[in-house]
């Protein structure tokens, strides 16, 4: 193991009495030039005095990373905060050091393994900045339908199937969610057909490797229409996509597809073993 002082004399730790542990200091990267500093949170590295040029170490768990300050505004909005930070003072920002291509949306704040927490805008804002977004080995809780419409992106995550936390990847929709009982948990490009011919639907969406939960009963509708029961997956009006090895799980439709111009469902599987809850003629489809 590196030595933890050794290490921070390296790197020419500038943060004065900040007490750092060994496991962050160990990601602090040592081959750049220049002093790099550690802060703890997104609120201290806004706070921070570090020169355009300059590196920057966030500490906060998740959004982990090394940031480099630029001048002037961040060139992309991102609200969240996952690759850009607008500094409190002076007209610069940090922008996040990384491939370009795969993001976490724990950088833009997803508490993964947390009941309590809705992920869903985490994930949905990495996918829009981010052109390949991957999925952790753990549960990401939701509480509403996850929508996933920007076109040439992928999201994967590990694991076809799993039933327990800790074997794959799981998108949870939380039994205390308003909607839980009727709410569909994705919807990959849109509900509602857009106007046009099928040149404007979302293209080249990849999803993989994940599994679908709804943590409750699924209502049927009081219209008796099977396209309008709570879908798992409602995958519509769509370019050349893909879903692979998903699993989706508690839904009256496992998976819904409809006005999808050659796309393909590949190894996915579609389960429910509780009864609906509620009036209406409980219905249940694992491909519709």
């Amino acid at each position: 193991m590196v030595d933890r002082r050794d290490l921070l004399r390296g790197a020419g730790l500038l943060t004065a009495g900040m007490q750092v542990s060994e496991s962050v200091a160990i990601g602090v990267p040592t081959a750049l030039p220049g002093p790099i500093t550690v802060v703890p949170n997104l609120e201290a590295l806004a706070l921070s005095q570090v020169s355009p040029g300059g590196f920057i170490y966030l500490a906060e768990v998740g959004r982990e990373g090394l940031f480099r300050c630029e001048v002037g505004r961040p060139p992309l909005a991102d609200p969240l905060h996952g690759l850009f930070v607008p500094a409190t003072r002076g007209l610069r920002h940090f922008a996040r050091v990384w491939d370009g291509l795969t993001g976490q949306p724990e950088w833009f704040g997803a508490r993964v393994n947390d009941g309590r927490a809705d992920c869903a805008p985490a994930i949905e804002a990495c996918v829009t900045l981010c052109p390949v977004t991957q999925l952790a080995q753990a549960d990401y809780f939701t509480r509403r339908t996850l929508v996933l419409d920007r076109g040439r992106r992928t999201v994967r995550g590990t694991g076809r199937y799993a039933s327990d936390e800790g074997q794959g990847t799981r998108i949870i929709l939380q039994g205390s969610a308003p909607s839980v009982h009727d709410a569909d948990l994705l919807v990959v490009g849109s509900v509602r057909k857009p106007s046009g011919n099928s040149d404007a639907y979302p293209t080249g969406i990849h999803l993989s490797d994940f599994t679908l939960i709804r943590d409750g009963a699924s209502a049927p509708h009081p219209s008796g229409d099977l396209r309008r029961y709570p879908a798992g997956v409602r995958a519509s009006y769509l370019n050349h996509c893909t879903l692979a090895r998903i699993a989706s799980l508690e839904s009256s439709v496992g998976f819904y597809i409809g006005g999808t111009v050659y796309s393909k469902v590949d190894d996915c599987l579609a389960q429910r073993l509780a009864a609906g809850r509620g009036g209406g003629v409980d219905l249940a489809a694992g491909f519709f």
